[in-house]
């Protein structure tokens, strides 16, 4: 799934709880499950995992600085910005540091992470990649919706 998905679940627990290890902990969880759900991200069109082509990187950077330009612009006067922005940042925290590639060099708790992450993850066909699309933008569309009207 792209950053989006991941960050606004992340947010949307953050906005709900007030316990910080109870964040972080659900917003890791969180990555996993929507990973088992059928979506569409970079992955769809790069696996096997040891190719990443170069227009992979500025699409990724892309996506994550919009959507931190947007994501400051909407919630930046909620009280609970800070503690928003760690959940959100708790939920994606598993792709930044399987992105690191150490499981590669076989460094132990990065091998463990990208074999779970790996485990989780549907990886959807790249024929079929509007059903991925689909079912990412339904559940952006949700969050959005949940977080304006709460």
């Amino acid at each position: 799934m792209t950053i989006t998905p991941h960050l606004l679940t992340g947010t949307v627990v953050a906005k709900n709880l007030k316990n910080p290890w109870a964040i972080f902990f659900i917003g890791v969880a969180s990555h996993f499950l929507l990973d088992a759900i059928p979506h569409l991200d970079v992955g769809t069109f790069t696996r096997p995992l040891n190719y990443q082509p170069i227009w992979v990187y500025p699409i990724v950077l892309g996506e994550a600085i919009i959507l931190a330009l947007v994501y400051y612009k909407v919630f930046h006067k909620e009280p609970k910005f800070k503690l928003m922005m760690f959940g959100g940042f708790s939920a994606i925290l598993v792709d930044v540091l399987d992105n690191l590639n150490f499981w590669k060099k076989g460094v132990p708790f990065f091998t463990q992470l990208h074999s779970t992450h790996e485990w989780f993850h549907y990886n959807i066909s790249p024929d079929h990649w509007y059903l991925g699309l689909l079912t990412t933008l339904i559940l952006t569309g949700g969050l959005v919706w949940y977080l304006s009207k709460s």
